[in-house]
């Protein structure tokens, strides 16, 4: 392939995940939240500003801010919900291995 197709190549390529990287974004409910998103995928912080149409040193800002920031940050329902589902379900082990035992100690 020659230079000029590899660069009309890659230029499109570069558009569909700069799309792909928007609709990610756009349920994000604030600013902040969209940057914070884009950074994690590796966009550099001048795509991000142009991408969002938001100042470059804003975002470095917003950025340098959640470095810095403790990572105390609320998790996800999605994150959580395992931790969940495996607590529910060790009461009901434990319930199982009582009543098991019970229905044993009947039988004798």
């Amino acid at each position: 392939m020659s230079d000029p197709v590899l660069k009309e190549i890659s230029e499109k390529l570069d558009k569909l995940i700069k799309l792909q990287a928007m609709t990610a974004v756009k349920d994000q409910p604030s600013e902040r939240d969209k940057i914070a998103l884009l950074h994690s995928l590796d966009f550099r912080n001048i795509e991000i500003a142009r991408m969002l149409g938001k100042d470059p040193h804003n975002v470095d800002v917003v950025i340098s801010d959640f470095k810095k920031a403790p990572k105390t940050r609320k998790k996800s329902s999605t994150l959580s919900e395992p931790k969940t589902i495996i607590a529910d379900s060790v009461p009901t082990i434990e319930k199982s291995a009582e009543t098991s035992a019970k229905q044993e100690a009947e039988r004798e």
